[in-house]
């Protein structure tokens, strides 16, 4: 009778183990996508191997091997988990891996490229800070100007992006598609009405640099308020910043794996991002920016 009770004992016990292989940190293994080697992608790559503690973690960096060396190297490497950190890895992902579990950190939702059956395996955080949160920074500081907003989001989203509420009272909006026609309306009289926002979504990832550039540029020349949506943007001279915090998506990306999560999880409120102020800008543009803002904030320039 003992004998039987031992031998059940240790079938269950191979069991579980067989069981538990599966689990992330016992067997499960990742491949790390990252457009570039920054510092974000770094400190969400690092929050989430921490969180995760995977048995077998490679980072390949897309700008410094051809994608068919990172496909290779993925499939020949039997990852069963892709993580993709920022827009190009993510876009990467989901036309090279999508029979693979992707999950993801990125302003970009899958949703608006891809159908809602071929989501499959594809889950994670979208960085996407909402409109409602510029605005109600902008509010805050109560500089009743032209405002330019900018959203690398599909242009069919552009609506989306600001909140159905009484903000479409309070402003005219104009919404573009196309950075040259935002850097036009900016200085067009048509336009010249206090409260408004120019919405815009450069149609091409490659126009994005040029747009913050010039959009930086013209804002400061004609008095424009231009919130920018990640950190280095405020430094360069944007009023102020709102962007996710990278080791918080990291913590909550390896949370959707360790808990089992589905679908894609967003960055709600303003106390889940982070906040960087620009009070030289701030001066140049005569604006007052509150006490309680500056202590919100996590850099100001």
């Amino acid at each position: 009778m003992k004998c039987k009770i031992l031998i059940l004992i240790g079938f269950l016990l191979s069991f579980f183990l067989l069981e538990s292989s599966s689990v992330i940190g016992s067997g499960d293994s990742v491949a790390i996508l990252i457009g570039s080697n920054v510092g974000p992608y770094l400190e969400s790559r690092d929050a989430f191997l921490e969180k995760l503690q995977p048995e077998r973690a490679e980072t390949f960096y897309l700008n410094r091997l051809s994608e068919k060396e990172i496909e290779a190297k993925v499939q020949t490497g039997n990852f069963n988990r892709i993580y993709a950190i920022g827009e190009t890895a993510f876009v990467f992902a989901i036309n090279h891996f999508q029979s693979k579990d992707i999950v993801f950190s990125s302003v970009l939702n899958p949703s608006k490229y891809l159908r809602e059956e071929a989501l499959g395996n594809i889950r994670g955080i979208s960085e996407m800070i909402p409109g409602d949160l510029f605005l109600e920074v902008i509010n805050e500081i109560s500089f009743k100007k032209k405002i330019l907003l900018q959203t690398i989001s599909a242009p069919e989203s552009l609506k989306d992006f600001l909140p159905h509420s009484d903000y479409e009272n309070d402003y005219r909006v104009v919404l573009v598609q196309d950075y040259k026609d935002a850097l036009k309306y900016l200085l067009s009289p048509v336009i010249s009405q206090d409260r408004s926002i120019i919405l815009a979504a450069p149609s091409q990832a490659t126009l994005v640099d040029v747009f913050i550039f010039n959009g930086i540029k013209l804002s400061l020349e004609n008095r424009i308020i231009y919130p920018g949506y990640f950190k280095k943007m405020a430094e360069a001279g944007c009023l102020f910043a709102l962007s996710a915090n990278p080791h918080n998506s990291g913590i909550e990306a390896a949370e959707i794996i360790l808990q089992g999560k589905k679908g894609i999880q967003h960055f709600e409120s303003l106390n889940q991002v982070d906040l960087s102020l620009n009070l030289k800008t701030a001066k140049l543009l005569g604006v007052s920016i509150p006490e309680e803002l500056i202590r919100k904030a996590k850099a100001v320039y």
